[in-house]
């Protein structure tokens, strides 16, 4: 690793690069190759969630994180259809009018069983998988139909993800529920 992260020259730029390895061995932690890929990228995901840059090996503890984050996937993915996802609105005050000029929107997603899972939890989630995209079109267009009912001075403000931030289709989204608004 410490080879790997050696700074690299490229036409007079450096470049840095890192490596993260999730470590699985057979037949301990498994006896197919789904079983052993599965096991290395549940370690993988250790060693990013903890900063990057280093390895880990399998082991039962992350067996049983693996299964939750799946289950938790599982139902993420349904959490949209079932109308689960939520907005919590958080008013910004103009401190020289000390009247609310914007409510920043919040994501939140009341599991039927977990309760409120928090999104530090689920957007990691949400980004890897690519619901993302759908979980964040859900929250330009509540947002923007919210909006289209509050007083004409009162402003909304969105948490966008880098991921989103990175899809063209963003600024459509918006544009098009913005008109369908009339805002």
């Amino acid at each position: 690793l410490a080879s790997v992260s050696e700074p690299y020259l490229l036409d007079g730029h450096e470049l840095l690069i890192g490596a993260s390895i999730g470590i699985a061995i057979a037949p301990k932690d498994g006896e197919t190759a789904d079983q052993l890929l599965g096991n290395a990228d549940s370690a993988l995901y250790e060693v990013k969630a903890n900063g990057r840059n280093g390895f880990r090996l399998f082991d039962e503890r992350l067996a049983d994180a693996a299964r939750e984050r799946r289950a938790l996937e599982a139902d993420l993915r349904d959490a949209l259809a079932r109308g689960e996802f939520e907005l919590h609105y958080q008013p910004i005050v103009d401190a020289a009018t000390r009247r609310v000029s914007c409510m920043e929107a919040l994501l939140r997603w009341r599991h039927p069983a977990r309760g409120i899972v928090p999104p530090e939890v689920f957007i990691p989630i949400a980004e890897q998988t690519g619901l993302i995209r759908p979980i964040g079109q859900w929250v330009v267009r509540t947002a923007i139909l919210d909006a289209a009912r509050w007083p004409s001075h009162v402003s909304v403000a969105l948490n966008v993800s880098p991921v989103q931030l990175g899809q063209r289709e963003l600024v459509d989204v918006v544009a098009r529920e913005l008109l369908r608004s009339r805002l």
